[in-house]
């Protein structure tokens, strides 16, 4: 049986937000003039060489010492992942930085919720959120949920755009890498794109 861990993540720590948006302002970030199809093939090709794991796999399912499952995942389990284009202007980073540690505290309390990950790139405009649940009705609440909805009805202020997708996992006893989990995301965009 997974066991609950009281363990939070530190200050700075978010999600990206699901809402998608576009702004047609100049900017110096990458994406400013980019449409979402050319945003997501950026994210497609671009290898970026300074690819932090901003927060590794962590969460109820994960043992917070080691970073490893407690115990295999079961076939069936929900995979979510989220690449957003962020705007990297001060207040833009301030305001997703505090809806971040709300969203994340509101995670870390929900049931179904086994464990999330963050990624980031500044070479690559890559910033991707990964999470997983047991099912689909745990992972809706929480979209659903008060601090995850506010955050995308400001999106279109703190992002350029962005695109996510969910997928049931099979059995692993170990989680998905970003790679794998990249490369699923471009696969369902892909799709629905066609």
């Amino acid at each position: 049986m997974l066991q609950r861990t009281g363990r939070h993540v530190g200050a700075g720590l978010m999600l990206v937000a699901m809402g998608c948006a576009d702004d047609e302002e100049p900017s110096q970030d990458p994406s400013a003039n980019r449409t979402l199809p050319e945003m997501i093939d950026n994210f497609e090709t671009c290898v970026p060489k300074d690819l932090a794991v901003v927060v590794p796999w962590s969460g109820p399912a994960f043992d917070p010492e080691a970073g490893e499952l407690l115990e295999p995942l079961p076939e069936g389990h929900l995979l979510a992942a989220v690449q957003g284009w962020r705007k990297f202007d001060e207040e833009n980073t301030m305001i997703r930085v505090e809806q971040g540690q709300e969203i994340v505290a509101d995670l870390l309390t929900r049931p179904g919720f086994l464990g999330f990950m963050i990624v980031e790139s500044t070479e690559c405009d890559t910033s991707t959120s990964v999470s997983m649940w047991a099912d689909e009705k745990s992972m809706l609440d929480f979209v659903l949920g008060p601090y995850h909805a506010e955050a995308m009805g400001m999106s279109s202020e703190t992002l350029w755009g962005c695109a996510g997708a969910h997928w049931q996992g099979e059995s692993f006893d170990r989680p998905a890498t970003w790679e794998e989990v990249k490369a699923r995301l471009i696969q369902k965009l892909r799709a629905e794109q066609r």
